[in-house]
């Protein structure tokens, strides 16, 4: 095995479903000859069929694949993958005419193996592969679908497949009938690579940018159970389940002593000390030189203030209005209506300037004024020529910063009609002589993570900003913006991160949508076409 394989899978049966049909399994053969001569195996399946039968049909799928492919040694792996899928096709529906109750279950079905340098990824109906290298997002699997099919005609465009009714109905499925044919592709894999292979309730509900921040951000086993955790919250119409494989990573440990321990990694590690020595006070001496530099890196240089306003949505139809009203935090409909009444009195607006349920400010700047009572405790946060009353409950801060005078802190907290700001997170920016520690660190905390909320913010150019600046060229440094997103944890000891979903831009006194300049730039053709199958 050429890389080091990083693995993380999760399922949910989400808010409708009562169970979860879907089954999903990873398998590394402990057989060093296995592995190196079939490599790794990764399934998931999305079962169909009613009492239970759809867990049934994906289970089965799934275990006769695993089971065939590794007893077939005569055939390549390409060869070998499809003959399993064949075969595993032809046991569920043996299965499905035996069983009265099972009648009609199918499951869909994707597989990939990964073979030193290699990846060999076939499918069966909806569920999909998708490829992560550095920035760009590529579906390698093409859908065996009613609207796919109307996409490749040029007959509906890729939006209006994406919410077309039909968008579930699938083509091609697993154990429906005596034979099915497979797609299959073969690509060359890199180090850093991500593959994810899913089911349509995650590619269905998840966008794709927020798919790729989350691969690219997260390790895989929280990048997994986050995903499966977005699908849920918007919406959880069907389950949803998530595997992620990463390709390379560092040497593992036992491996780095194995070389170290040898008479030529003795040399090595030689070197490497006298490397690492110099290497460190070269380091001190650009600390002390570079000093301005680096301080403004951990306290952040904010260019413009957060700047509150509407957002314009425009052609809102009556049966958007109460994804809507969910989608900006209202409860329902009505609370919607009771913080933003019609102007016009008709209750089908095709435009409306809304806000948030509630305004999210993201604050960087120094603590002034620090006062702190029983149960509560107030500053000044001094950011750009303007001072943010700021308070929250002693109870959630850290030990040890009991008084943030003169701190200079982050600061994400919902502003109050009174104009206060109530924290639920803060961060304090390391010293300038705390090179060795992050630049932000957690310091209060009191928010409820992986929730969405929206932020109002700017562009700023800190590494820890609610957005990364080189993801949306359109924007300008000291922007104001408004984003819907979440919070998720950092590494222990580390800062939190924001990761957006929605950005929108200030545009004539009303936020506007950002364009999506993040291109998902499929693989080169030769790739992408299927070796096998009909």
């Amino acid at each position: 095995m050429d890389f080091e394989l990083r693995i993380g899978q999760a399922s949910d049966t989400g808010r409708i479903r009562r169970y979860n049909e879907d089954f999903v399994e990873s398998f590394v053969p402990a057989d060093e000859t296995t592995l190196r001569d079939k490599g790794a195996l990764f399934l998931v399946a999305d079962g169909m069929g009613g009492h239970r039968a759809g867990g049934v049909a994906s289970r089965e799928a799934v275990q006769w694949v695993k089971k065939e492919y590794y007893a077939s040694t005569d055939l390549s792996l390409g060869e070998s993958l499809v003959r399993a899928f064949e075969r595993a096709n032809k046991a569920v529906f043996e299965l499905a005419q035996e069983n009265e109750d099972k009648a009609g279950m199918g499951t869909t079905l994707v597989a990939a193996v990964i073979l030193g340098r290699r990846a060999v990824i076939a499918n069966v109906g909806d569920s999909r592969v998708y490829l992560l290298r550095g920035r760009q997002l590529s579906q390698v699997t093409v859908d065996h679908s009613w609207v796919e099919e109307q996409v490749q005609a040029g007959l509906l465009t890729r939006e209006e497949a994406d919410i077309h009714p039909h968008r579930n109905l699938i083509t091609r499925a697993m154990g429906t009938r005596p034979e099915v044919a497979v797609d299959l592709y073969d690509m060359e894999v890199r180090e850093g690579d991500i593959l994810l292979l899913c089911t349509d309730g995650l590619s269905g509900q998840v966008a794709d940018r927020q798919i790729a921040s989350t691969v690219r951000t997260l390790p895989p086993p929280q990048a997994a159970e986050v995903l499966v955790e977005q699908a849920d919250e918007r919406g959880g119409r069907d389950n949803a389940t998530a595997l992620i494989v990463q390709l390379g990573g560092p040497p593992t440990r036992d491996g780095l002593r194995q070389m170290l321990g040898s008479e030529g990694g003795q040399t090595l590690y030689r070197r490497l000390a006298l490397g690492l020595a110099a290497l460190i006070f070269a380091c001190l001496c650009a600390l002390v030189a570079l000093f301005p530099v680096l301080n403004q890196r951990f306290v952040g240089n904010p260019r413009a203030l957060p700047q509150a306003a509407p957002i314009r949505f425009d052609t809102v139809e009556q049966g958007e209005w109460a994804h809507l009203a969910v989608y900006l935090g209202y409860t329902d409909t009505n609370a919607l209506e009771a913080a933003h009444p019609d102007p016009s009195n008709r209750g089908v607006p095709s435009s409306r300037d809304l806000w948030p349920a509630e305004r999210g400010l993201f604050l960087v700047g120094a603590v002034q004024d620090w006062r702190c009572q029983a149960d509560r405790c107030r500053f000044g946060l001094a950011m750009k020529g303007q001072t943010f009353p700021v308070h929250l409950e002693p109870e959630f801060l850290q030990e040890g910063f009991q008084d943030l005078s003169g701190q200079r802190v982050r600061v994400f907290g919902v502003q109050t009609p009174g104009g206060e700001v109530a924290a639920r997170l803060i961060d304090r920016g390391a010293p300038w002589w705390a090179w060795w520690q992050p630049s932000w660190v957690t310091i209060y905390d009191r928010h409820r993570w992986r929730e969405p909320v929206w932020v109002f913010s700017t562009v700023d150019q800190n590494p820890y900003s609610v957005i990364e600046v080189e993801e949306y060229p359109a924007l300008t440094l000291g922007e104001p913006i408004v984003t819907r997103g979440m919070w998720l944890p950092g590494q222990p000891g580390d800062s939190m991160i924001f990761e957006p979903e929605d950005l929108y831009q200030l545009e004539a006194g009303v936020y506007v949508p950002v364009p999506d300049e993040v291109h998902f730039e499929p693989l080169p053709t030769a790739t992408l076409q299927p070796v096998g199958g009909e």
